[in-house]
């Protein structure tokens, strides 16, 4: 019997993902048998070869910057052989070329710094440049012409480097050190100041991790680099948390299209962050931010209540320390940062009134009354006003030694740790969570020039991921609480006794009109936990000849993640009704439950990673960089063949087995769940297979016109545009949930009915039912979790055009089109979407699934992730900026864009779910993306006000004159931008399967468009236009067809810095964010929660909270500089 292939690899390599049971015992395929062997070493030999023999790397170069111009005569001509030399004025290191045929001369991989530049040639005088600056990811260039006479004539260049960058042909952003350390950064998140980027946008709120979404791609979709290691998350495929290294970065760039082939593994945002070092100078910090609420204003709907503003204790303190260890040689910087933060959250909610809380009868029901607050205000669509407890504690220390081997040979290496944890309350007290993060980084690089043409940088890093989430409840014992009259504990309840990690109430909702941002127990993804392990070896060479700079490298990376995720082992219970829960009668229930190691779970991973490029100059105007990358991402494999996934059209397996999951529909209990048989065998690896086909071609053109000065100007406009594909790494949080399956793992999920308390977490019942009154196919009461097998990975095609223009010496303008298509995105499918529609639509409940046929009717949903979404973006950004000059650093960028797809996000957002409506129809879901900003406007200066000694103003020795006029500094950022959009939902689960309730619509009853008002936060939609769909249909509204509150804030800080000595400086500040205490309101609630009756939640429609920004908030800081 032979079974199918899914496909062909690379090199020949033949995808093993199902073959056949016999194909396996013969030894000729799988996991042991001789081609899958020599597959695997085909590839690891290819890729070690092509990495150790040619020395190849990744990212190496994006972490450093670029010097490079042309040298000529006074009469214009171009001289050949001129020699440049480049000084760190920091560290005393110099590097040395020769100018090519046409007078062009490079260095590359420099490392972020000030340098001096010395220019000279035979029968020319020397030209000398001094304070050049080097920033990460950027070209320096600086042409300069030679005066004839003796090289022991030296002239000093005056000429400023060139703001605009005629070799670059992608579109980049970089953050310098004093934007980081004197624009107003709340948190002292650096990161956050990415947004400051022309084209970025914020991620739609609710969406996880990533932080920013660039040119239409996913938040998820973005790489993060410290000193050329990531620094991702592997699991959510964001930055790692709690990273404060404000005072011991350099700078960062963020590259947002057109990336050259050496970055990879993202179709989005490439962040390249790079950290200070010492030198021959011993300097340092100290520093300490403190905020609390007598400074702030009060929250705008605790005031609207009369509520007093929320406590607030945060404070931020630490320094940082560098010098010498061996003059020229040797080098050390060290820094450490703390931060502490007590800041109970304003939260509102709908809670039983009094007399709602009167008719509980059901002694369960009683007893969790202990745990529901009692109403304490009265406003519109909200009767408990208050707040949340929270608190973060973390800090962050790090080390860094740099070493000159020899004058070409450079050494570094930099070590990071991170300490941390937190608490979320939710509305009820102990319904918030633990989150503990502690992480690690530690880097080795080595530079090395041989000759003045041939670099070679190498990386091996190390980085350690922990992160632990815990229900705060978790000290309760539910077998104390849900007991039946004679004290016994009901079935399917968590006993601490046996099983304290699962400690704690089950998730409890009650979807009832009269009540809203409300619920009891944690989260039902707690407790969980993970500890992740990337190794990453990186090498690089770059090489100049004549007209190119070739760059070939690749990357060899191995993950190793420790995880468990007990979600649901509590149980998750909900109900139609407030007078159902004060009755103890459930309408379903969720549970888990596993072996003695329950879901702990050991995933691997490697993957490989190589690429060429090219940078030729064709013209002395013309640059054409391009070429290809090849990604290969590796497969997530489960150590120990420990769950199961699903294959198309045989069902669910069991991981390295030609198992199928099957249930007996007459057996009651979870011994009802068995294994068959089939002629299909599925290995570990085959939870999604390995990518084979990932190349990913890049072309860019810049291009410096030479006519019409009057328009062009002589070398200051540069055109520049481009085409690049790149692909998006598959974030880990998705498949090793499928540990969450069985075996051994048994998760129950009952369909709308009427229980009780004690049977509806009971797993003792049949686990396949039916309604006795229509003849059609039962319903599964097992659940599944699935990865797509068919070695897919999500995609983007980036295409750019930009026009920049220099405007005398200090101003230059920018003009930029980028689009973007997104294609086989991820998001969630309903795999087990009944094949035929619902007969009878008057059916509902546990009626209506039966009155269809599901594909597996033994099973209950099956939640596919898969590459199915596609996406389409359009944006133009204007800029004008200005480059530091007489004490003044500004930035302003509008963007304009459209970003369009049919998914998001895999879990969705605040405004809308992450799982199509209808799984076999994705193109009804096509509309905005859940980040849609149509306009964007942000501003952004730094101006050292121009009075007191050595000012415009004011310029006196008088030094107490100059202690109250002098030294006085402003910065502030503006961002305004349009409200996100967000998807009407109805939330009744009456869809195709009644599994799908979160992408459930309503039936739009009006005509015309739904009336808003986003500034009323009473009624920011109207609700009473829509129905409750019927039995087996999605609705007709569309997604995200409706907009929120848009966005405004102005963020300023004001400074005086006082002169101890020539290099001690000492600084009081004040930050203010939002100055003008401007209301920022969060999304309205867009989920009507439709009862039994059809009426809609009290809440619907209307906004309850205000996002991070809200209300105006000072901080006040003290530093010494030295």
């Amino acid at each position: 019997m032979v079974a199918q292939r899914l496909g062909v690899g690379a090199m020949g390599c033949k995808n093993p993902s199902l073959e056949s049971t016999t194909q396996r015992k013969t030894g000729s395929l799988g996991p042991t048998g001789g081609v899958m062997r020599t597959c695997r070493s085909s590839l690891l030999t290819v890729a070690l070869t092509f990495v150790f023999t040619l020395a190849f790397s990744t990212i190496a170069l994006a972490q450093s910057g670029v010097i490079s111009g042309t040298v000529s005569d006074t009469s214009g001509a171009v001289i050949p052989s001129a020699k440049v030399q480049i000084r760190d004025v920091q560290t005393d290191a110099t590097r040395s070329a020769q100018t090519n045929a046409q007078g062009f001369y490079e260095f590359l991989a420099v490392r972020p710094s000030t340098y001096e530049v010395t220019i000279e040639a035979k029968g020319f005088g020397k030209a000398i440049k001094h304070d050049m600056n080097v920033v990460v990811g950027l070209v320096s260039h600086l042409d300069v012409s030679l005066q004839p006479g003796s090289v022991s004539e030296t002239v000093e260049v005056k000429t400023e480097v060139a703001l605009i960058e005629p070799e670059k042909t992608n579109v980049s952003y970089s953050i310098s050190t004093a934007q980081i350390q004197n624009l107003p950064l709340q948190g002292r998140q650096f990161l956050d100041l990415a947004l400051l980027t022309p084209g970025v946008t914020p991620q739609a709120p609710g969406t996880q991790a990533g932080g920013l979404n660039v040119a239409g791609m996913r938040s998820q979709s973005n790489n993060f680099t410290l000193d050329g290691i990531s620094i991702n998350d592997p699991q959510v495929n964001g930055p790692l948390n709690n990273f404060r290294i404000a005072d011991a970065v350099q700078e960062f760039n963020v590259n947002t299209s057109i990336a050259n082939a050496d970055l990879g593994r993202s179709s989005g945002a490439q962040v390249a962050v790079v950290t200070k070092s010492g030198s021959n100078a011993y300097h340092g910090s100290l520093f300490y931010y403190g905020r609390n609420e007598a400074l702030d204003a009060n929250d705008w709907f605790l005031n609207r209540a009369g509520k007093p503003k929320n406590e607030l204790r945060r404070h931020q303190f630490g320094g940082t320390a560098g010098g010498w260890i061996v003059r020229d040689k040797t080098f050390w910087f060290a820094s450490v940062e703390v931060f502490r933060q007590i800041n109970p959250s304003p939260d509102t909610a709908l809670v039983p009134t009094l007399a709602m809380r009167s008719q509980v009868t059901d002694p369960v029901s009683l007893k969790l009354l202990q745990f529901i607050p009692a109403p304490n205000a009265l406003l519109p669509g909200a009767n408990w006003v208050g707040t949340t407890d929270q608190h973060n504690n973390n800090e962050t220390y790090l080390l860094r030694v740099d070493h000159n081997l020899t004058q070409s040979n450079h050494l570094m290496g930099r070590y990071v740790l991170v300490r941390g944890e937190s608490l979320q309350e939710q509305t009820n007290p102990f319904n918030g969570s633990i989150t503990n993060t502690p992480g690690s980084q530690s880097v080795v690089a080595e530079d090395t020039f041989n000759h003045s043409n041939w670099i070679n940088v190498f990386r091996l890093g190390f980085t350690r991921n922990l992160t632990k989430f815990g229900p705060q409840d978790v000290v309760i014992n539910p077998a104390s609480i849900f007991t039946n009259a004679s004290g016994a504990p009901l079935p399917g309840y968590v006993n601490t006794t046996v099983s304290a990690r699962n400690g704690g109430l089950p998730r409890i909702t009650i979807s009832d009109p009269n009540l809203s941002n409300f619920g009891l127990g944690s989260g039902t993804n707690m407790p969980q936990g993970r500890t992740t392990n990337t190794y990453q070896l990186i090498d690089n060479v770059s090489f100049v000849h004549a007209k190119h700079t070739l760059q070939f490298g690749g990357e060899i990376r191995r993950e190793l993640s420790y995880r468990f995720l007990n979600g649901n082992f509590r149980g998750a219970i909900s109900f139609p009704s407030w007078a159902r829960f004060a009755t103890g009668q459930p309408q379903a229930g969720t549970l888990r439950t596993g072996g003695p190691d329950e879901t702990f779970r050991t995933w691997t991973r490697q993957a490989y990673y190589l690429y060429i490029q090219d940078s030729w100059k064709a013209r002395s105007n013309l640059t054409l960089n391009y070429g290809v990358r090849y990604e290969l991402p590796g497969a997530m494999v489960e150590k120990n063949d420990t769950g199961s996934n699903f294959v198309p059209g045989i069902g669910m397996m069991k991981l390295g087995s030609n198992l199928r999951i099957d249930v007996n529909p007459t057996v009651v209990g979870p011994s009802a769940v068995t294994l068959t048989p089939v002629n299909v065998f599925l290995p570990s690896s085959g939870q999604f297979n390995n990518a084979t086909k990932n190349f990913a071609p890049f072309l860019g053109v810049a291009w410096s016109p030479k006519t019409l000065p009057a328009i062009f100007g002589d070398g200051e406009t540069v055109i520049r545009t481009g085409f690049r594909l790149g692909y998006d790494d598959t974030f880990a949080n998705i498949p090793v949930n499928m540990g969450l399956n069985y075996p051994p793992v048994v998760q129950t999920t009952l369909p709308t009915a009427t229980y009780t308390w004690a049977n509806v977490l009971s797993q003792n019942r049949l686990f396949v039912t039916s309604d006795p009154t229509v003849p059609a196919p039962g319903r599964g009461i097992l659940g599944f979790n699935a990865w797509d097998t068919s070695g897919k990975s999500a995609y983007a095609m980036n295409y750019a055009l930009e026009i920049e223009r220099q405007l005398g010496k200090d101003y230059a303008v920018q003009a930029s089109y980028i689009g973007t298509q997104g294609r086989k995105l991820g998001v969630f499918l309903d795999s087990n979407q009944p094949l035929v529609n619902v007969v009878n639509p008057a059916l509902r409940g546990t009626q209506s699934p039966n009155t269809r046929s599901f594909p597996f009717p033994f099973y209950a949903g099956i939640s596919l992730g898969t590459f199915a979404s596609n996406s389409n973006y359009n944006g133009m950004v204007l800029t004008f900026k200005k480059r530091p000059s007489h004490g003044l650093l500004l930035q302003t960028s509008y963007t304009l864009g459209k970003s369009l797809d049919n998914n998001s996000s895999f879990f969705g957002s605040d405004g809308e779910a992450g799982a199509f409506a209808d799984t076999r129809h994705p193109e009804l879901d096509y509309g905005p993306s859940a980040f849609d900003v149509r306009h964007q406007f942000i501003f952004s200066y730094l101006y050292d006000l121009p009075f007191g000694r050595g000012r415009t103003f004011i310029n006196t020795d008088n030094r107490l004159l100059d202690y109250v006029v002098g030294g006085w500094s402003i910065g502030g950022i503006t961002n305004w931008h349009t409200g996100f959009p967000f998807t009407i939902r109805a939330s009744t689960s009456t869809d195709f399967s009644g599994f799908n309730q979160f992408a459930d619509r309503p039936i739009f009853t009006g005509t015309g468009s739904v009336a808003t008002d986003m500034s009323n936060p009473d009624k920011a939609f109207d609700t009473s236009v829509f129905k409750a769909p019927a039995a087996g249909n999605i609705g007709n509204v569309g997604r995200n067809s409706l907009y929120g509150p848009h966005y405004a804030d102005f963020d300023l800080s004001l400074q005086k810095s006082f002169s101890i000595t020539e290099k001690k400086k000492f600084q009081f500040r004040a930050d203010v964010f939002n100055l003008f205490n401007h209301p920022n309101f969060n999304l309205p609630n867009s989920n009507l929660s439709f009862s039994s009756t059809g009426a809609i939640s009290a809440t619907a429609g209307k906004i309850t909270s205000d996002n991070n920004a809200n209300p105006r908030l000072i901080q006040l800081g003290l530093r010494m500089d030295w």
